[in-house]
């Protein structure tokens, strides 16, 4: 959950003037979230929520909410409870450095390793840095501390998904760097697999449940990486997600997974062990065992609309 704190009043709100300076650089998505939290001053909302009604992803909304904490016109912590707040100045560690000229032309003549990466960054790009792109790019090695092969890797994974522009770029190297700890190639490399994994196994979940226009909150992602922890199979997802639908006529993945859990802990670990199997034995796994209520998951997810026996 998000806190804001703005000036606004009554029907107006007003924006920060620093917020001018940063208008060049952001993106349609940092302009809808910078708007929407000045908007709903003093309101408490999920990036869950203002995603969804900002008709954004969630990584679009982190990633609006990185690019401001990085302009210094919020501060924003993503813990369990987010906090988000106006700031009058940017904290020196995440001033974005400038270099003059001759700077930069020395930082580029003077190291094999600095001028390949910007060759590299030119070509994945697909055209000449301008003397300030230049800069952003060697500013995360000589400012944030990334080594040169880092910061390939990348802007090679930002053109994967075809964000080529800079500030895209800067953002994900602070944002990797800061939250996720990433500071070497090894590292990176570690993220990337995972990630790889992470998102496939997700897009599989996504697919069973028919959520392909919607992202997830954190609660239903901490339910999707358990699920990938313990190495379910699509068929075993597949019949808990029916099971689901069966008993309380919508896909709640709450629901579903105290159903594998069932299922896991009678050694049931595929399809094929679930013939005459119900989701809830009589015993100590029984549906007694459970409140309806215990699987309706917040706002804008979705949840089971049956009652429990």
């Amino acid at each position: 959950m998000i806190k804001y704190q703005n000036a606004a009043t009554s029907s107006v709100f007003v924006l920060p003037r620093d917020v001018e300076k940063h208008l060049k650089n952001a993106s349609c998505a940092d302009l809808r979230v910078i708007m929407y939290i000045f908007a709903n001053g003093g309101n408490t909302c999920a990036e869950a929520d203002m995603a969804r009604e900002l008709s954004l992803s969630e990584g679009e909304v982190y990633e609006a909410l990185a690019f401001w904490r990085g302009a210094g016109i919020i501060t924003y912590t993503r813990e369990e409870k987010a906090n988000v707040s106006v700031v009058t100045e940017t904290p020196v560690s995440q001033r974005t450095t400038e270099y003059s000229a001759s700077e930069l032309a020395n930082a580029i003549e003077g190291n094999d390793k600095i001028r390949e990466l910007m060759t590299f960054a030119s070509q994945k790009i697909g055209k000449i840095l301008t003397p300030t792109e230049q800069s952003c790019i060697y500013s995360l090695v000589d400012s944030l501390g990334l080594e040169c092969d880092l910061v390939m890797g990348i802007i090679e994974y930002c053109v994967s998904m075809d964000k080529k522009g800079i500030r895209y770029i800067e953002r994900t190297a602070a944002r990797m760097r800061d939250e996720d700890g990433i500071d070497t190639f090894e590292k990176f490399e570690e993220y990337i697999a995972k990630k790889t994994v992470r998102d496939s196994f997700e897009n599989m979940v996504r697919r069973i449940i028919g959520a392909q226009n919607r992202g997830f909150t954190k609660k239903e992602r901490e339910i999707i990486a358990q699920l990938s922890e313990k190495e379910v199979g699509e068929d075993l997802i597949s019949a808990a997600y029916e099971r689901t639908i069966n008993s309380i006529s919508k896909p709640s993945l709450s629901y579903m997974f105290k159903i594998i859990e069932n299922w896991l802990s009678k050694g049931i670990t595929s399809a094929q062990d679930l013939e005459g199997e119900k989701p809830f034995d009589d015993g100590e796994s029984s549906m007694a065992g459970f409140r309806f209520e215990d699987f309706l998951e917040g706002p804008g997810i979705m949840r089971g609309g049956g009652e429990t026996k």
